[in-house]
């Protein structure tokens, strides 16, 4: 099953290349993270973000022919985040969760096109129904990785390529330092910027990238920009999501993936 998680936009463009607001509560003075390098701002904010108990984030996407927006909120052992992808004037949606260790996730017709290897039968036979995916099955632990808080931090806020500090500024009331990161391939060019809190811990609020495809080769008809912006807030706030009844399990909907 190729379900994709948190931040999708973002992990696919740094992807293709190669071939992350509110703040937490505590003290409001300087966490002295400006006085750190570029790689140690980064460090300091994956490990701020282990230390918190959940966070809440939205991620808006604009491609080329489409458009993608996550929302989601993240606990220790508890998630649930909603997908919408929409190309011309079409959605699709997906709604994952996560509950006592198992990954939910509920589509329409669209969202399990766009988002799994549903066959237009399978999409339409499994529409709007819940199904689970547990530990046994194929592309649990993909999905998983990113609907804790340990395993998401290091997902959230990975830089590729050679990171330089950026300024300082403010970013929805929040004081910031910027780290920004590009890369360049022969099929285009990635910059990605993430915002850190300067006060309290390092936590980052916000991530930007910008990503450049040009035709190759192997892939000529593939080109265009795609800008992605992901905002996080509401740290530490309660994440209670109750397993759907009835759900499917996924060898069940798709034998390939159990």
């Amino acid at each position: 099953m190729r379900l994709r998680p948190l931040l999708v936009t973002l992990a696919a463009t740094g992807a293709a290349l190669a071939g992350c607001g509110g703040s937490a509560s505590g003290p409001t003075s300087s966490n002295n993270v400006t006085s750190k390098t570029a790689s140690g701002i980064v460090t300091a904010a994956v490990n701020a973000t282990k230390q918190q108990s959940s966070f809440h984030f939205e991620e808006d996407a604009v491609q080329p022919t489409s458009t993608v927006t996550l929302i989601g909120d993240i606990g220790k052992t508890s998630a649930q985040q909603a997908i919408t992808v929409t190309s011309g004037k079409t959605s699709g949606h997906v709604t994952l969760l996560l509950a006592n260790g198992v990954v939910y996730f509920r589509a329409d017709v669209l969202g399990l096109q766009s988002f799994s290897q549903f066959t237009a039968a399978q999409a339409a036979k499994y529409a709007n129904k819940w199904i689970s995916v547990s530990s046994a099955d194929n592309g649990y632990h993909s999905l998983i990785g990113t609907l804790t808080v340990s395993n998401a931090a290091t997902q959230l806020v990975k830089l590729p390529g050679t990171m330089t500090k950026g300024g300082t500024s403010v970013q929805g009331g929040i004081p910031v330092v910027a780290v920004d990161t590009a890369q360049t391939s022969s099929s285009g060019t990635l910059s990605i910027t993430m915002y850190v809190q300067t006060t309290g811990p390092a936590l980052p609020v916000k991530v930007t990238a910008i990503s450049k495809t040009t035709p190759t080769s192997s892939s000529p008809t593939v080109s265009g920009t795609r800008e992605v912006t992901a905002t996080f807030s509401k740290w530490n706030e309660p994440v209670n999501v109750v397993a759907p009844k009835n759900a499917v399990p996924i060898a069940t909907a798709l034998p390939a993936a159990g």
